[in-house]
């Protein structure tokens, strides 16, 4: 096996069934690229998006994604 080549990958109605999938349609992503290229290019609105979509309930909701506006991701 080479690095990089893909070993596995589901089948189309497996993708489509997802819960990857069916969080892009409701935030109005085409497609994994497209929500992941969201995801990059605005990680307030897409995590923000992501606690919406699994209803997490705050004892206290947080004022902010990501610690002073540093885009990177925790460790």
């Amino acid at each position: 096996m080479e690095r990089g080549e893909v070993v596995w990958q589901p089948d189309t109605s497996a993708l489509e069934r997802s819960r990857v999938a069916r969080f892009a349609h409701a935030v109005g992503k085409d497609d994994y690229a497209t929500l992941w290229r969201w995801s990059v290019d605005d990680p307030e609105a897409f995590w923000h998006a992501v606690a919406e979509h699994l209803d997490v309930r705050w004892t206290t909701p947080p004022s902010r994604v990501l610690a002073d506006g540093d885009r990177a991701m925790p460790g």
